[in-house]
């Protein structure tokens, strides 16, 4: 049965999550309402993936932080896109926090292996 269902992540920042998207070619739609699923959900913004029939919530907690609830569902195409429990854009997302970490302390990305598993190694200088 289709459902509606948190995805195990938090997000700190917005902007980290926004970069993220453009950098994963996914499209961050800010202020939208609800998001597509097989039960619409309510949401403070969305992310729609192309090729996909679903899309993703980003919901406002109160802490500052913000939750991501999709329907995995395999017809909403979502899965296809970023892997079974959102594994590609978690990885992504991790990824720009490093990018912004890095900054801060005036360093940058030098290398980038992928490794076996799908574990991505990036070394900093």
């Amino acid at each position: 049965m289709s459902h509606n269902v948190l995805i195990d992540f938090q997000i700190r920042s917005l902007e980290e999550l926004k970069e993220t998207c453009e950098s994963l070619g996914i499209e961050f739609i800010e202020g939208q309402k609800t998001f597509q699923s097989y039960q619409q959900g309510r949401c403070d913004h969305a992310i729609r993936i192309p090729g996909a029939s679903y899309e993703i919530g980003v919901k406002a907690e109160k802490d500052g932080t913000y939750s991501l609830q999709w329907d995995p569902y395999y017809v909403g195409g979502l899965t296809n896109k970023i892997g079974e429990d959102a594994s590609v854009l978690k990885q992504a997302y991790r990824k720009t926090q490093l990018q912004h970490e890095a900054r801060k302390m005036r360093k940058r990305i030098i290398l980038e292996e992928k490794l076996e598993g799908g574990v991505i190694h990036l070394r900093l200088a």
